[in-house]
C-alpha cells in the first residue's frame, strides 16, 4: 500500500519494493512537472497530490515507453522520466494562524531568491515585478493579509511543509462567499520564513505552464488572463488585471533593484560607487547581455 508523505517541502509517494524489501520516496511534484514537460494531456496541476489525473498520466507515459501500465512510479518509470527517488520523509505540520506583515522590499528579495533557487536564472525586472504585484494584490499590499509568510494566499498542497486555517472568501458563480475554519476552503500553505514562501510560490507558478507563460510576458493583462484561464482565481479578470497594473507601478523600482544575483544584492555601496553607467554595465554583465 502506497503512502504519501513529505520531506523538506517536497511530496513523496512511499511504496514497498517486495523484491528487495525496502521502500523509496518519489517526489510527486517533480513527476508531475516532468510529465507536463513531456506533453501530458491534459496538463497536470503540480501540487504533489497523486490523484486520478496524475495516475492516468503516468499510465499513458508507461504505455508509450514500453513499461507495464500499472500507474506505479517505480524505478523503471523514474529512469524513463529521467528522475530519481527521494529520501527520508516527514509529514506536514499545522502552524497556528498569525499575521506576519512584510515590507515590499522583503517580499521582493524573497521572491527573487526563490526564483533563482527554482529556475537557476535571474528574473527580469518585469517578471519579478509581476510576481511581487500579484502578492501585493492578493494580501492587501503585504499588510495583515499575510499569514505565516504566505504572501500570495497560496492554498495548501502536499508539497508545502506547513498548513494553517483562517477565514477567507471566494467568488463562486459570481457570488462572494465566506468560509470559516475548518472548512477546506480555509486551508492555506504556511511557512516558517520568507525564503520558504518565495521558493514555494515560484514553484507553484512554474508548475502550471499557462501561468508560467503568462508570467514571462511581463504584462499584467496577459498574466491575469493566464491566471484566470488556469483557475488561479474565480473573480473578475478585468479587476484582477487592474489590481496587478496598479501595484506594478508601485514595485517596479524594487524589482529593478533586486533582479540581480542575490549575492550581489548586498553590495549596495559598491554598486553606488560605480555610478549609474557602471551599475548598468554590471547589470548587463551579470545577466549575460
Amino acid at each position: 500500500m502506497a503512502t504519501l508523505l513529505q520531506y523538506e517541502g517536497r511530496s513523496f509517494l512511499i511504496h514497498p519494493l517486495p523484491s528487495i524489501g525496502v521502500s523509496f520516496g518519489v517526489d510527486i511534484s517533480s513527476v508531475q512537472a516532468k510529465l507536463n514537460a513531456l506533453g501530458a494531456n491534459p496538463q497536470l496541476i503540480v501540487d504533489g497530490n497523486f490523484g486520478p489525473a496524475s495516475r492516468a498520466a503516468v499510465m499513458a507515459f508507461q504505455k508509450t515507453h514500453g513499461l507495464t501500465p500499472d500507474g506505479v512510479i517505480g524505478s523503471a518509470t523514474l529512469a524513463a522520466l529521467g528522475l530519481s527517488g527521494g529520501g527520508p520523509v516527514v509529514t506536514a505540520s499545522e502552524l497556528p494562524d498569525k499575521p506576519t506583515p512584510m515590507t515590499g522590499e522583503d517580499v521582493t528579495k524573497a521572491i527573487s531568491s526563490g526564483y533563482q533557487q527554482v529556475t537557476k536564472k535571474i528574473p527580469t525586472p518585469q517578471v519579478l515585478n509581476l510576481i511581487v504585484s500579484q502578492g501585493a494584490f492578493e494580501t492587501g499590499n503585504f499588510g495583515k493579509g499575510i499569514h505565516n509568510f504566505n504572501f500570495a494566499n497560496k492554498k495548501f498542497s502536499s508539497g508545502d511543509p506547513h498548513f494553517q486555517y483562517f477565514r477567507c472568501n471566494e467568488v463562486i458563480d459570481g457570488v462572494n462567499q465566506f468560509f470559516d475554519p475548518p472548512d477546506a476552503h480555509c486551508k492555506f500553505a504556511a511557512y516558517a520564513n520568507p525564503g520558504q514562501a518565495g521558493e514555494a510560490f515560484v514553484r507553484l507558478l512554474q508548475g502550471r505552464p499557462v501561468w508560467w507563460n503568462g508570467l514571462q510576458t511581463g504584462n499584467p493583462t496577459a498574466f491575469a488572463a493566464a491566471l484566470k484561464q488556469g483557475g488561479y482565481f474565480t473573480g473578475d479578470e478585468t479587476s484582477y488585471a487592474a489590481g496587478l497594473e496598479r501595484y506594478a507601478k508601485d514595485y517596479l523600482a524594487l524589482a529593478e533593484k533586486y533582479a540581480i544575483p542575490i549575492g550581489i544584492a548586498g553590495l549596495s555601496s559598491t554598486i553606488l560607487a560605480l555610478g549609474a553607467g557602471g551599475a548598468y554595465l554590471l547589470y548587463r554583465y551579470l545577466r549575460g547581455v
